[in-house]
């Protein structure tokens, strides 16, 4: 089995709660397992929490589920992998940004993993 290790970031402006803030396909050989999310930035003064949910063809994925990301600027939220987070291949992987307090966040968001042939 091949693995390699990759991140990907996505920079947000005044990013409010919402879903599929950032999206990457995966090709049709290729499955992906989450490692983690991590945030780097600042958050409005009324966030009193935030999470990160990663999905799977807009199916959350067990154990990546409202990883806590912005609690404080440089968070690093680790998956649950003994609930396998791992996106098949030709999946569509979205972020989606919940926020409670409203408010909004600027900053980036990495996503950490491994690309797997299956």
């Amino acid at each position: 089995m091949l693995e390699k290790l990759v991140s990907f970031s996505w920079a947000v402006s005044a990013q409010a709660d919402a879903d599929s803030i950032a999206a990457i396909f995966l090709p049709s050989n290729v499955g992906f397992t989450v490692l983690g999310v991590a945030y780097c930035g600042v958050h409005g003064s009324t966030v009193s929490a935030a999470t990160i949910d990663v999905q799977d063809d807009s199916s959350d994925l067990a154990g990546c589920v409202a990883m806590d990301v912005v609690v404080y600027a440089g968070d690093y939220a680790a998956a649950d992998n003994s609930l396998n987070c791992h996106a098949a291949a030709g999946s569509l992987i979205e972020l989606d940004l919940n926020i409670t307090g409203g408010g909004n966040c600027t900053g980036i968001f990495t996503l950490y993993g491994f690309f797997d042939e299956k």
